[in-house]
């Protein structure tokens, strides 16, 4: 979870969840992920939920053949999110905090 702005706005950031695809331990302490794009974000102050960067992972779909599976996967993931986001669906009503404070 890294901070997260709203497009187009000066807004301060919110919370963003990147959806990658799942990993592969290739090797041992060798952990290999794939950033497929999308950004779940919500915003601290209101507690709106957006998907950004909904544009590149549609332009690297092309880009790089991502196969029809892991498309549907990643974009019913990012759904998932955005939905728990929103009902804050635990982890996201509370627990997070305990593990943002231990990092941020």
């Amino acid at each position: 979870m890294v901070d997260c702005s709203v497009p187009g706005s000066s807004s301060p950031p919110g919370r963003l969840l990147r959806r990658h695809h799942s990993p592969t331990w290739s090797h041992k302490g060798e952990v290999a992920v794939v950033d497929l794009d999308l950004d779940v974000c919500r915003i601290r102050q209101d507690g709106s939920v957006f998907v950004d960067d909904e544009d590149e992972f549609a332009n690297h779909q092309r880009q790089y053949g991502y196969p029809r599976d892991v498309i549907t996967h990643a974009e019913s993931t990012a759904e998932w999110l955005s939905a728990a986001l929103r009902d804050g669906t635990e982890p996201f009503r509370s627990r997070y905090r305990t593990w943002l404070d231990q990092v941020g």
